[in-house]
């Protein structure tokens, strides 16, 4: 049938466009918030945000690139950005020049702040001191929501080391943020929970009595640490080496480690595997082995899915691109050495996953790392050609590794009043998260 001349308007369903929504990547979407104000409002709502970051956990969307945070774990006063690591799949790791994770004015305000978690887009950040003051952020919005202060008695104080957990209530679709200290008043550890958009900290009934290694592992929608181990420590005692905090009914448990067999669990590292909890453990100086958890709602056990020999480094010559192997394995080995001993995870270099299928081992320098291809079974060897800490180069420090994939989930909807930078740059929260150039928007509870 001919056009008769009348405008003909074709109605794509709504159905159908917030189904192609859910499979794009988050930088998209927050370009398509510009578009409608319909769309700008369904994407900033949760139930959009826990859909779409279900999908992206799931594999099934073209989501932001996944990537690796290497920083140092006090922000000190010389950090000026830290940058992310991302993996392009052909033995060659890249910054992301164009958008920092982090990026500071000024830093004096900040340098005591320290990175203590990173779990569904959100880095939860805890000023180090006294003030016990937290906040989370939102780099791929430049949202920043700050947390009520701890639920503390008036005669309670908190010591310098807590341990900082997120994680998701399925059960409710409700995100939840779980933190674990030492009181000194009572000489015991105690742990609170807060649910994002309430107004205060709960106090957990029964809190276990030890130090955990930072940082810890988001999986499942639970949070899962690794505890420091004593020398003197039984056997039974040696199994219980993995601490896990249930979101859904806020509560901690201990899971088994690995059956290493005659090897001593002396050496292992806890890291989020496509998805799911995984050891990476080093019988030896050249061996490394992934344990994978299976089963995590009822009966959980490990599959060793990885048996890798180390005989050899990959090597990519900057120069000429050229691949080479070296049979000579002193640097892996020194790396092995200063990071794998049975008290290993204060002072060690951190482990983290990039992508679904490799491995990272970062360095306490800014000169060295090393990239585990599991595809290939290939341990390569990186020089830094870059510093991913920008004002601390030429320093060895202590740094965490965190993974890290953008989210579209926006902090504002659990506020209660915000300032905005650009508008209302009085506004007190402003003033204080001013030397954050990230943020752009401050929300609080207050």
């Amino acid at each position: 049938m001919e056009n008769s001349g009348k405008k003909v308007t074709k109605h794509v369903p709504d159905d159908l466009v917030y189904n192609i929504f859910h499979r794009l990547p988050g930088k998209s979407l927050l370009r398509l918030r510009c578009a409608s104000k319909i769309w700008c409002n369904n994407i900033d709502g949760i139930s959009f945000a826990n859909s779409h970051e279900a999908l992206c956990t799931a594999g099934d969307v073209v989501s932001e690139e996944p990537q690796v945070l290497s920083v140092p774990l006090l922000l000190g006063s010389i950090v000026k950005k830290v940058h992310s690591l991302v993996y392009d799949g052909n033995d060659n790791l890249m910054k992301r020049n164009e958008y920092p994770i982090l990026e500071f004015l000024s830093n004096k305000q900040g340098r005591d702040y320290r990175i203590s978690q990173v779990a569904y887009g959100l880095l939860c950040i805890e000023k180090v001191d006294h003030a016990q003051e937290t906040f989370l952020c939102n780099p791929l919005r430049g949202e920043v929501l700050e947390l009520p202060g701890p639920g503390l008695t008036n005669r309670e104080s908190i010591g310098h080391t807590m341990w900082y957990g997120m994680g998701f209530d399925s059960t409710t679709d409700w995100y939840k943020v779980v933190r674990m200290y030492y009181v000194y008043e009572v000489c015991e550890f105690a742990a609170e929970v807060y649910t994002l958009g309430t107004d205060s900290w709960r106090r957990i009934a029964t809190t276990p009595s030890c130090y955990l290694s930072l940082p810890g592992v988001s999986a499942y929608g639970d949070m899962h640490w690794r505890r420091h181990a004593c020398s003197n420590e039984s056997e039974e005692e040696r199994r219980k080496m993995i601490l896990t905090f249930d979101f859904k009914k806020e509560e901690f448990k201990w899971l088994s480690h690995p059956d290493f067999g005659c090897k001593p669990c002396e050496a292992f590292r806890l890291i989020n595997l496509r998805g799911s909890l995984a050891v990476v453990s080093f019988p030896s100086n050249i061996l490394i082995e992934i344990w994978v958890l299976k089963d995590y709602k009822s009966e959980h056990y490990w599959e060793r899915e990885h048996k890798i020999i180390i005989d050899q480094l990959w090597v990519r010559e900057p120069e000429t691109g050229i691949i080479k192997c070296d049979n000579d394995l002193s640097l892996w080995k020194k790396y092995h050495r200063a990071n794998n001993s049975f008290s290993a995870g204060v002072g060690a270099a951190g482990v983290g996953t990039l992508g679904h299928d490799d491995i990272f081992f970062d360095t306490n320098n800014d000169k060295e790392m090393f990239l585990l291809d599991l595809q290939t079974n290939r341990l390569w060897y990186k020089q830094k050609e870059f510093p991913l800490v920008e004002g601390c180069e030429g320093y060895n420090f202590h740094k965490d590794i965190f993974n890290y994939t953008g989210s579209v989930l926006s902090l504002r909807n659990f506020a209660r009043n915000y300032g905005i930078f650009e508008e209302s740059v009085e506004d007190m929260d402003s003033q204080k998260y001013s030397f954050l150039k990230t943020a752009r928007h401050v929300y609080s509870r207050r």
